[in-house]
């Protein structure tokens, strides 16, 4: 520092203009940090916070998954099933470890609601492990207390995206005032070139004048104006270099933040969109499901199989509702387009063995397939209203009854 003190006292005696220019590098340099801090301080504060916010949108993906398999589990209970919740069971318990040990630089509600999903899930977890009731009444309580998760998660998720917004806010107006300061520099700078103007050589204004032209165009956020010329490595020519250094930081550092902006805001749009169509689905698959169930035909079989309880032994009435299980199996688990013809065959003959309990030889059936059952598909439950419909407009009515063929 005294070394570089003695030089610049050289300078002042050989060419007060060098020491005007030398003048120059300081604020530069100090303004040139103050936009650099912000920006380093905005990029770990945002990367805090969509690391935050992906983990607790993967939480919510995945606990709404472990509710949908657990469900299936209780539908039927098998070894299989179990296995796939327990998988799933253990990210969700994984990705909620992240969330608290991301909540402890969090703001103090935003940590309360993460621990408040701790507990609601604990209570999740209680009721998965000591079941009382049935299993209907088991999965209203899960219901409920799955509800109460999601909204938590929700609330969370909002004030993430409310506390990114502010940071990046914070971090604006630091730019600007960074940005005022700069300016207030640069007039100084003028100011005291001014002062020392008789001891200025001539050569020197003009790139003090061309420094004060490009900061007015960097005020007015014009960053694609040209490189400050350096024509010398002294104090002007270190000034230019710093400037040119700055001007492109801030331009970087503008752009950082209009593109995270943007991503910010268009993850939130896709967010949306995707609560969205996953609600669609569901209401979708609902329809659908709810489509395929006949009530007359459910009201007649669950008839046959009443009366045949009284008429027939035990294995007829088991063989029923095997065949009726066979075709509700069916109908929700082929949630494909499109089917094997044979896997829709075999529907059919579970069906005519029902109708077959209620008409006895009034009903037959003959199937005539002349080609490879497995190498065609159709959608599902093509056939069988056809069959259904048979019977109900044909056979029924007819005394002497009748047969159904089908011939491929």
């Amino acid at each position: 520092m005294v070394q570089h003190q003695d030089e610049g006292k050289k300078f002042v005696r050989e060419n007060k203009g060098a020491f005007v220019s030398g003048l120059n590098g300081i604020p530069v340099s100090f303004v040139q940090y103050l936009f650099h801090l912000p920006g380093k301080t905005y990029e770990e504060s945002f990367d805090k916070v969509l690391t935050q916010y992906y983990t607790i949108n993967r939480f919510m993906m995945a606990y709404s998954n472990d509710i949908i398999l657990y469900e299936r589990y209780l539908n039927d209970k098998t070894e299989g099933n179990w296995s796939d919740y327990m998988g799933n069971d253990i990210l969700v318990r994984n990705l909620l470890k992240d969330m608290i040990q991301e909540a402890q630089n969090l703001p103090l509600s935003d940590y309360l609601l993460v621990q408040s999903i701790k507990n609601l899930y604990d209570t999740y977890s209680h009721i998965i492990w000591e079941p009382i009731g049935q299993d209907a009444e088991q999965m209203e309580k899960v219901y409920q207390v799955s509800g109460l998760i999601d909204e938590k998660n929700r609330e969370l998720l909002q004030n993430s995206l409310n506390y990114g917004f502010d940071i990046y806010h914070g971090v604006a107006q630091d730019i600007t005032a960074s940005r005022s300061l700069s300016v207030n520099l640069m007039i100084g700078v003028v100011v005291i070139s001014a002062v020392f103007g008789s001891f200025v050589n001539e050569n020197l204004l003009n790139p003090i004048k061309d420094l004060s032209s490009a900061a007015k165009k960097i005020e007015e956020e014009q960053f694609d104006i040209p490189d400050l010329p350096v024509q010398a490595l002294n104090e002007v020519g270190y000034l230019n270099q710093a400037f040119n250094r700055l001007k492109k930081r801030m331009k970087l550092i503008i752009s950082e933040l209009k593109e995270k902006q943007r991503l910010s805001e268009a993850l939130h749009e896709q967010e949306i969109r995707i609560t969205n169509s996953e609600r669609l689905m569901e209401q979708a698959r609902f329809s659908y499901l709810s489509s395929q169930i006949n009530p007359h035909f459910l009201f007649n079989t669950l008839n046959v199989i009443s009366g045949m309880t009284h008429m027939e032994k035990a294995s007829v009435t088991h063989e029923l509702i095997l065949c009726l299980a066979r075709i509700f199996r069916y109908n929700l688990d082929n949630s494909a387009e499109f089917v094997n013809l044979s896997q829709e065959l075999t529907v059919i003959k579970n069906y005519i063995f029902i109708e077959k309990q209620r008409f006895g030889d009034r009903l037959q059936y003959v199937l005539r397939a002349d080609v490879d059952l497995d190498q065609y598909h159709i959608p599902p439950f093509t056939l069988q209203p056809l069959i259904e419909n048979s019977i109900k407009h044909g056979i029924l009515k007819r005394e002497n009854g009748g047969t159904v063929a089908v011939k491929i």
